[in-house]
Order: structure tokens, then C-alpha cells, then sequence
């Protein structure tokens, strides 16, 4: 059965996509747009497959589709953020040595930044778009 109601720019690349009920997976395509399915918590595991034609189908339950903004964050080699929410208008250190330190930092005027994936010296933020000081 295909998936009606994809958002617009939803980008998901051809296969399979299991989801166990409850659960989140989010996809990011080249172009930085992050797709997230959710399975809902009370019923069967979705299982969404995406054909080499672009048609999107699903067996078990409906997954909620959304497109969610995010910002791609690099940080200097060596340099760590652990996943979590920095309120708006505050910061986290993420290294200091006797004479650096790097910082990143949640802008005041807008959403609180949730840090959802950190990968080797990169983490994604959904909400406001972190800056990176050093």
C-alpha cells in the first residue's frame, strides 16, 4: 500500500526501512533534508519500503512522516558533544586546553537546540542552529 501525505521535500532512498513499534528512524539525505518516520507506540512494526521508482509503500503500521530542519555541526578533531537539549540563549563547553577552548552555543532568540546524533567530530541539532567557538 503507498504511503500517502509524504511531505514535500521528504527524501528516502530505495529499500527497506523497519521500524519496530515505538520507535524513530530518521534518514538524511545528501541534500541535508533528515526525513523522520515514527511507528506508532500501540500498534504493529512499520516496515516502509522505498522502490527504485520513488514509490514509498508500507506494510504493518503507518509510520508519521515529517521533515525536520537540522543543522550540521563540525567540531575541531578530538573535540566531543554529547546528545541532549541546550536551552535557548546558553552554551556547552566541548574542549579546553591551557590556552583554546571551544564552545557551542544556542542562539537566545530562537528554539532550544536538541543535539540528536554525534558522529566522529560532527553532530546533527534540531531547533536552533548551534555555533561552534574556539
Amino acid at each position: 500500500m503507498p504511503v500517502t501525505g509524504l511531505p514535500e521535500n521528504a527524501s528516502l532512498e530505495p529499500g527497506p526501512i523497519p521500524i519496530p513499534a515505538g520507535e524513530k528512524r530518521a534518514v538524511i539525505d545528501a541534500d541535508g533534508v533528515r526525513t523522520e518516520l515514527t511507528c506508532p507506540a500501540n500498534g504493529p512494526d512499520c516496515n516502509v519500503t522505498v522502490g527504485e521508482d520513488g514509490v514509498v509503500q508500507y506494510t504493518g503500521g503507518k509510520p508519521e512522516v515529517v521533515i525536520v530542519p537540522y543543522t550540521a555541526i563540525q567540531l575541531p578533531e578530538g573535540h566531543e558533544l554529547m546528545a541532549g537539549t541546550i536551552p535557548a540563549g546558553e552554551f556547552r563547553q566541548v574542549h579546553q586546553t591551557f590556552d583554546t577552548r571551544t564552545v557551542v552555543t544556542c542562539p537566545a532568540d530562537g528554539e532550544d537546540c536538541e543535539v540528536t546524533a554525534v558522529t566522529g567530530n560532527g553532530a546533527e541539532s534540531t531547533g536552533g542552529a548551534l555555533t561552534v567557538t574556539t
